[in-house]
C-alpha cells in the first residue's frame, strides 16, 4: 500500500494495522523502501534504534521503524534544481 496525497498532507502508514508488531532487519528494510525511501538492512544497523533479540535475531517495533523513517524524511533539505 503507497501513501496517498491528500490536501497537502502524506498519510503515513499505520503499523498497527497493516503490519506485524515487531520486524527485523529484512523485512524492515522492505518496509521502509515501499512506504518512504530505499534502505538496505544494513543501513538500519546504524539507526538509533531499539533493537530486541528475540530467539537470536534483531528486532524492532515496525512505529519506532516508521517513526526514524518519517524524522529523516522532515530533516531532509529541500533541493531547487533547473538552472
Amino acid at each position: 500500500m503507497q501513501r496517498k496525497i491528500t490536501s497537502e498532507v502524506l498519510e503515513t502508514p499505520t503499523p498497527s494495522i497493516m503490519h506485524p508488531k515487531r520486524v527485523d532487519r529484512k523485512v524492515g528494510a522492505q518496509l521502509v523502501t515501499q512506504h518512504y525511501f530505499r534502505v538496505s538492512p544494513r543501513t538500519l544497523e546504524c539507526w538509533p534504534l531499539p533493537w530486541r533479540l528475540i530467539n537470536g535475531r534483531a528486532q524492532v517495533e515496525t512505529s519506532k521503524l516508521f517513526d526514524e523513517a518519517q524524522r529523516r524524511v522532515d530533516a531532509a533539505p529541500c533541493i531547487m534544481g533547473g538552472k
